[in-house]
């Protein structure tokens, strides 16, 4: 019987003991294999499904270290839950440090932030970072950030993720958001991003080809369009992104809101 390890190196495609190197280019490959089959609607079946992918690029990489039993991760649960108050005023302390050293130190603040929020995977950022800088006129300092969200919601990380994200939308520190569709439908309904039926049009969007993100802020009965199918964007190849559905949306107030739209236009492109 093979072990969950021999089944992740069959699964990318190397021998056992492979190195980091080696599993990182047949990963890549994997990646541009099923997105292209993805794309093209062919057929996917001589292609391990996405999330096997996933968990078995993630367990050869040493990425898969979760809480192993249930009683570990009730202890952990438990601690978050009685020490929530506690964890909330850190953060805020936290929030409070940081800006007291960025006014001290005279840090500049990006000229358009981009989050990755949900469960995607991707290789590198580094010529996505590059054409922003080259197409949007004026951008010169943007930030990308990674928050991945695990499926399980068992994963003790996933609450780091959760606090960063919630930080950063509190500081309005997100310009652009990349979501899947569980956290576009959080985000939406809880009115953090922001209304874009004023610039459907200017940015050539169907808005009949994304009904699906016309939706309500919780306990409103107002629907409007909050987030643009960006799937098959060619701007985003250059991520080499593994994940179902991509979202762009904006966060609502965003401090950088033309960069922020300029990015939108080459998002659907």
């Amino acid at each position: 019987m093979q072990s969950a390890k021999e089944d992740a190196y069959k699964i990318i495609g190397v021998r056992e003991n492979a190195s980091e190197d080696e599993i990182k280019k047949r990963y890549a490959v994997l990646l541009r294999k099923y997105n292209a089959a993805k794309q093209n609607n062919s057929q996917t079946e001589n292609i391990p499904d996405i999330d096997e992918i996933n968990d078995a690029y993630n367990s050869l990489m040493g990425l898969d270290e979760k809480v192993d039993t249930s009683t570990r991760s009730s202890k952990v649960k438990n601690f978050i839950y009685y020490y929530k108050y506690i964890f909330l005023v850190s953060v805020v302390a936290l929030i409070a440090i940081i800006y007291t050293v960025v006014s001290i130190t005279g840090y500049k603040s990006p000229d358009l932030s981009i989050a990755l929020t949900g469960n995607f995977q991707y290789l590198n950022s580094d010529k996505f970072i590059k054409d922003i800088e080259a197409d949007i006129k004026g951008v010169k300092d943007p930030l990308f950030t990674f928050l991945p969200v695990s499926k399980s919601n068992k994963d003790p990380r996933e609450y780091a993720f959760a606090m960063k994200a919630t930080t950063m939308i509190s500081g309005h520190d997100i310009d652009v958001f990349i979501l899947d569709r569980e956290n576009f439908e959080k985000y939406s309904k809880g009115g953090v991003l922001e209304n874009l039926d004023s610039i459907a049009t200017s940015l050539g969007v169907d808005r009949n080809s994304n009904k699906d993100y016309i939706t309500s802020i919780e306990g409103k009965n107002d629907p409007h369009l909050y987030g643009i199918d960006i799937s098959n964007s060619s701007m985003l190849k250059d991520l080499n992104m593994a994940g179902s559905e991509k979202i762009a949306a904006l966060l609502v107030d965003t401090k950088n809101r033309d960069n922020a739209v300029a990015l939108l236009k080459l998002l659907v492109k």
